[in-house]
């Protein structure tokens, strides 16, 4: 009996010539898509710029910023609308029905709803674009990778970008440390404001241990993200490598990507990452028990994905376990990690025990987590981290009970898909018309050239010194060869003329390559089982790395699949391209543009700082402020603007410093999670022209809610009572004084010795005095 989709469906009124338009443009689509992938990958970008630049500094090659990355998100949703419009006008292009893009699709609208409840909305706003976009280019990869030509093409993209990040850790190491580290010893305070770090803080120790190491971290904000790419990236290249050895490939095939896997152990020691080292060993189990057992495993797929869930539940349960029972896990690195988890329970559970359950249900908000965190760290937790060092717990935590739940239903289908014994048939990359070695050539050619031509435009500052443009021009070329080089062992084959053994030329492999998908599948969990104790999934460059693997997984697993198309599907695509059209204009215009306007008035401004300008930096910054008036660092800087003279000019005047006070409210009014901008408004309120004492008391308390655990701010604003009680005789200031001194020294000994937040030996002799001297006023009662 024929099916509901048999009755429908009716022959294709498009001919073979008439459809090859439509496979030039999804083959359009495929390249472009790794191109974007590739481009992210091997470029850093920051949700904020430098806060103060100093006077006098030479001007530091602008980095990626937000307008960079929003731009670039825009362009990764580009291959969902153009596949959403094929859908429309090609009756023979169907769509891949899942219920796993609900919840993942979801996840990143719930994100970006996060915005409207977050504290720093402008941080919310930046990462949650970032989430969105990664969502929806993992269901334009799943859509358009459909046969083992395209998951080759991935491969050997993976293995590329594998070639480009081990370049930049050697010579890193070998050639750039030495210099970095003798800039930091002359530049310090410079190089320490470009980081966003403050002087004498444990953030200064831990990247002065970093830089002094030589500790490579190639495009990621850590050395751990690092490693995790590189565990990830390494994996599929052995995928590579045991792959063209099952195909019976001559041997040069194989050294290439042995050598990669090779030169990662290196790179893996340097970064001092104890959870770089744990995951390869269980890649390189997962390949063993896949040659041993891969029979066993395709025939108990259900059963054993099953037994995988619970033995991971189970594993969870131990650890929560132990942790609550001891107060403590068994290893130095995992500790770290459990008060970190511990605070983050804390920021979700804060206002339940007062029967107000909203911050529990829907979180602090995306890129929130930082400056809620502060106020229930434990005292002994390792930093002031911005991120819970675990994905699903920052799920829930930013996102609330429904983002957690939704992560974790995603992340189970998502498993569920690319772990079902489904296989495609052997297909073309079709390039009609283009000889076969051409067609080769020009297809890895063209992903190159469109990945490091977008990646130069991006993230090379062409206002910077020459030398400085050229060299990182030809450090990008590099990568080009890196990338060609890759592609090519991944995904070409030599194809020799049976009856002509001279004759032969090279061409897109479309054999099956399963390896390549174990691998891809095996990165894949090492690398979120990396995540359960660091943060590299939500940066950019992995995210969109994630997508495009996760995708290509799905793609190849859900092409093997027999699907039928009804008339509602295409009525669904219609549906579909309208809505995302409209928001797709609607986030280009409404963020993006102003966004990117405002980071050029602030890239301005900071200029005009560095040349001692002031006023015009101001006024600049107030320009972009005005486009931007959810973002606090814009306020925040102007207010140091108005608060310094300009070079040779007149001095600063009561009215500057009114408008200085003024752009702190609106920072703290923007961002009212942000203790900086409150101890800045309290140390401008605290002195001449305003002197309102009280002003800056509540402001400085506000500060030490947001952050109980700051000692130095504490003996700070203890020291400020000390001087306004040596003014004013008030006891009650001298009282307050005593109070913080001696919270800090309690706090400060619940420390480990070697603790770098502990106070330093010099610290707490000026504290013992400060504490002698307000005893000693307070009894004589002067």
């Amino acid at each position: 009996m024929p099916t509901i989709s048999q009755k429908h469906q009716r022959k294709p009124k498009t001919t073979t010539e008439d459809r090859r338009p439509w496979e030039n443009v999804s083959v359009t689509v495929f390249i472009v898509s790794l191109a974007l992938v590739a481009c992210r990958a091997l470029m850093g970008d920051s949700i904020r710029a430098v806060l103060d630049p100093l006077e006098g500094s030479i001007p530091t090659p602008s980095a990626p910023g937000p307008g960079t990355s929003i731009a670039l998100d825009l362009l990764c949703c580009l291959p969902a609308l153009i596949l959403l419009c094929r859908a429309v006008l090609d009756r023979t292009f169907l769509l891949t029905r899942s219920w796993l893009y609900w919840p993942m699709l979801a996840l990143g609208g719930w994100a970006v709803l996060s915005v409207l409840w977050a504290s720093d909305q402008f941080a919310a706003i930046v990462s949650a674009s970032h989430f969105a976009a990664a969502m929806i280019f993992l269901w334009s990869a799943s859509q358009i990778v459909r046969s083992w030509i395209q998951m080759r093409l991935v491969a050997g993209l993976a293995l590329g970008l594998l070639l480009a990040l081990l370049y930049t850790g050697y010579n890193y190491r070998f050639v750039e440390a030495a210099a970095v580290r003798n800039y930091f010893e002359q530049n310090p305070d410079e190089l320490l404001q470009q980081n966003h770090i403050k002087p004498n803080s444990p953030e200064e120790f831990l990247f002065r241990k970093r830089v002094m190491g030589g500790e490579p971290m190639g495009f990621s904000t850590s050395t751990n993200s690092y490693a995790a790419i590189v565990v990830m990236l390494g994996t599929i290249a052995a995928g590579i490598a045991i792959q063209r050895r099952s195909d019976g490939d001559h041997f040069i095939w194989v050294i290439l990507p042995v050598v990669a896997v090779a030169a990662c152990v290196p790179a893996i020691i340097w970064t001092h990452c104890r959870a770089a080292r744990a995951t390869p060993v269980l890649a390189a189990v997962a390949f063993i028990v896949i040659a041993i057992a891969r029979p066993v495993l395709r025939r108990f797929a259900r059963p054993l994905f099953f037994t995988a869930i619970a033995s991971i539940a189970l594993v969870t349960t131990i650890i929560v376990h132990h942790g609550l029972r001891y107060g403590t896990l068994w290893q130095d690195s995992l500790n770290f990690r459990w008060t970190y988890w511990v605070g983050s329970y804390r920021v979700l559970m804060q206002d339940v025990a007062s029967h107000h359950y909203a911050r529990l249900l829907r979180g602090v908000g995306f890129e929130n987590f930082g400056p809620h965190y502060l106020a229930h760290r434990m005292q002994v937790a390792a930093e002031e981290i911005r991120d819970p060092h675990n994905f699903i717990v920052r799920a829930f935590v930013e996102l609330g009970l429904i983002g957690g739940e939704l992560l974790l239903i995603w992340m189970l289908k998502l498993w569920w898909e690319m772990t079902r014994p489904v296989l495609p048939v052997t297909q073309a990359l079709a390039m009609p018309g283009v000889p076969k070695t051409r067609r080769a050539l020009w297809t890895l050619a063209a992903i190159c050239s469109v990945a490091i031509g977008l990646n130069i435009a991006l993230s090379v500052d062409f206002l910077a010194d020459p030398g400085f443009v050229l060299l990182e021009t030809v450090r990008r070329l590099l990568f080009f060869g890196f990338l060609f080089g890759g592609l090519v062992w991944g995904a070409l084959v030599i194809v020799r003329q049976p009856d002509d053994v001279k004759a032969k030329w090279f061409e897109l492999d479309g054999r099956p390559a399963p390896w390549m998908l174990y691998g891809t599948i095996i990165a894949l969990g090492g690398f979120l089982v990396h995540n359960l104790i660091e943060f590299s999934f939500y940066e950019t460059g992995p995210l969109f790395l994630f997508a495009l693997l996760a995708g290509a997984v799905l793609g190849i697993r859900q092409s093997g699949r027999p699907i039928g198309q009804t008339y509602r599907n295409r009525s669904v695509a219609i549906t579909l391209l309208s809505v995302a059209t409209v928001g797709w204009f609607a986030w280009a215009i409404g963020v993006f543009a102003p966004i990117a306007l405002a980071e050029g008035a602030a890239h301005d401004a900071d200029d005009a700082a560095r040349a001692g300008h002031f006023r015009q930096a101001s006024d600049l910054m107030r320009d972009a402020f005005a486009k931007v008036p959810y973002n606090a660092d814009y306020a925040m800087r102007r207010a140091i603007y108005l608060s310094r003279p300009d070079k040779g000019g007149p001095p600063i005047g009561r009215a500057q410093l009114e408008n200085a006070r003024t752009m702190l409210d609106a920072a703290i009014a923007a961002d009212p999670s942000s203790m900086p901008d409150l101890v800045a408004r309290a140390q401008v309120e605290i002195g001449p022209p305003f002197n309102e004492i009280e002003a800056a008391r509540r402001d400085y308390r506000q500060a030490i809610q947001l952050d109980p655990a700051n000692l130095r701010l504490r003996v700070e604003y203890a020291m400020k009572l000390r001087e306004l009680f040596a003014a004013s005789h008030q006891q009650d200031m001298a009282a307050e004084a005593l109070a913080e001194f001696y919270r800090a020294k309690e706090r400060n000994e619940e420390y480990h010795w070697d603790e770098p937040k502990r106070l330093s030996p010099d610290e707490l002799k000026r504290v013992d005095a400060a504490i002698v001297e307000l005893r000693g006023s307070a009894q004589s009662g002067r």
